[in-house]
């Protein structure tokens, strides 16, 4: 393909602040996390959209920093 998003779920119940990292084919990653003032669940947010890509194969690596948080995926 020639570009890759991921969506997610934020302002999931218990509060904890989801940070979440993305590289694609080992450049260097990418941060996103969620705003800490949601008082609503937030669904089919975008949390990477990667740069042009040649068409091809790619990797694309999610890391969930937060040990102690949920990483909610809806779709890529």
């Amino acid at each position: 393909g020639i570009g890759i998003s991921v969506f997610g779920t934020q302002g999931t119940p218990g509060g904890n602040i989801t940070t979440s990292l993305y590289s694609i084919d080992g450049q260097s990653p990418v941060r996103y996390t969620v705003p800490s003032n949601l008082n609503t669940i937030q669904y089919s947010v975008q949390f990477y959209a990667s740069p042009p890509l040649t068409d091809g194969s790619h990797t694309l690596v999610i890391t969930n920093v937060n040990d102690n948080s949920w990483f909610w995926l809806d779709f890529i």
